[in-house]
């Protein structure tokens, strides 16, 4: 995946612990994340509905985020495990979940440009579809690029190599809905997806640049924090 001390220098306790954007999410999945759980990437707040889990596994990348973990909005289970593992090779057997949840993770598998930023996440796709058992369902939530996006995409190659330089900061890669309905075609998910757009309605901890942004620069011209729904064949 990326260079690990990209998250190791994140801050966990950055992150907001009961925003409206996570009891949004947490009401519109309730029903969806059951039995088996496997949550990739699910940094250090667990905020979605547990109530129909029979276990939840939690893998990241980071050690930290997994050290800060936070179940405040989720629910107790009482059996769950957490590891560190890449999302591009899960170390699961095939067939071994009954929901994959991935939130906010897929726009930091970019990679130097577009076209390797896409490979990741159809990787990363793949991965999910395979864990998955027939019938499973993968909730993915992301924040999806709007128009005034455009510039920062275009120029994506300069501005990643200019962070990774001066920084050591991988930058974020953002895809619009279709895109993602896209990857997950290919992976063998079914046709016509659910999502549903979420708006942003406070400030968002931004853990790439280390800040608060305010509601005025999370509005949907920019981003779009939407909700999917993806469905395994039986």
């Amino acid at each position: 995946m990326k260079n690990e001390n990209t998250f190791e220098n994140w801050n966990p306790d950055g992150f907001a612990r009961d925003a409206q954007y996570q009891r949004t999410i947490r009401a519109f999945s309730a029903d969806l994340i059951c039995g088996d759980v496997l949550d990739v990437g699910c940094g250090s707040r667990i905020y979605y509905n547990l109530k129909n889990a029979n276990s939840w596994t939690g893998v990241d990348i980071s050690q930290r985020m997994l050290d800060g973990i936070d179940f405040r909005l989720s629910g107790e289970i009482d059996e769950r495990r957490i590891m560190q593992g890449d999302v591009l090779d899960l170390p699961f057997e095939t067939e071994s979940h009954d929901t994959v949840v991935a939130c906010f993770l897929l726009h930091h598998l970019a990679k130097d440009n577009k076209r390797l930023s896409a490979e990741r996440v159809q990787l990363a796709f793949d991965e999910f579809f395979r864990v998955l058992r027939p019938g499973g369902r993968l909730v993915v939530a992301e924040n999806c690029r709007g128009p005034l996006e455009i510039p920062y995409h275009l120029f994506f190659s300069p501005i990643y190599y200019l962070a990774l330089k001066l920084r050591n900061t991988e930058m974020p890669y953002f895809w619009k809905p279709k895109h993602y309905v896209s990857f997950s075609r290919t992976a063998g998910f079914q046709d016509k997806p659910l999502y549903v757009h979420i708006p942003i309605v406070e400030g968002m901890y931004q853990p790439v640049t280390r800040i608060v942004t305010p509601p005025i620069l999370n509005s949907e011209l920019i981003q779009k924090m939407t909700l999917f729904e993806f469905v395994k064949p039986e």
